[in-house]
């Protein structure tokens, strides 16, 4: 499996032996390309439509799956809103809105598990506004802005906001 240019920019920015969050994974590229190259410590693939949880679930058995393999990879399917479990490593949320993204980051902040070192965000619609948001909530204050990437798919311009906790 091949990343695509989009989710390779994310990739990369992964830190290597700390645990990945894909917050709504959707096909779970990302996460399934962390949980292969076996540089993550626990794969996180949270989305809250359990349809789509169980086809990537089915296929990730199928096709991915490793005992081997020193990575774990847990499939939750709740609202990422409403996880209780410390988020920790890096957090990735791509090819949502960036409200949404913002909320999410949010309510996790203010339910204390957002613990993450790493966050890249990759909005599809509503960047700026993000970006706003996040340098002026206090819960934030934090991370810092680190690197703001762009790529053109599909003929429209993609941006990916990577923060660092201070």
């Amino acid at each position: 499996m091949r990343l695509s240019p989009r989710l390779k920019i994310a990739f990369d920015q992964l830190i290597p032996g700390q645990d990945v969050w894909d917050i709504c994974c959707d096909h779970g590229y990302l996460g399934t390309a962390a949980y292969k190259s076996q540089e993550f410590k626990n794969i996180y693939f949270v989305d809250p439509v359990e349809s789509i949880m169980n086809k990537l679930q089915d296929r990730f058995r199928t096709y991915v799956f490793d005992a081997r393999n020193s990575s774990k990879a847990y499939f939750l399917v709740q609202k990422a809103e409403e996880l209780q479990q410390d988020m920790t490593g890096t957090v990735v949320t791509a090819g949502v809105g960036g409200l949404l993204i913002y909320q999410i980051l949010k309510e996790t902040a203010l339910n204390g598990v957002l613990k993450a070192q790493r966050l890249i965000l990759g909005p599809h619609r509503d960047g700026d506004k993000l970006l706003s948001l996040m340098k002026e909530d206090s819960l934030f204050q934090n991370y810092i802005l680190t690197t703001t990437k762009e790529i053109i798919e599909n003929n429209r311009q993609r941006e990916f906001f990577i923060f660092s906790l201070k």
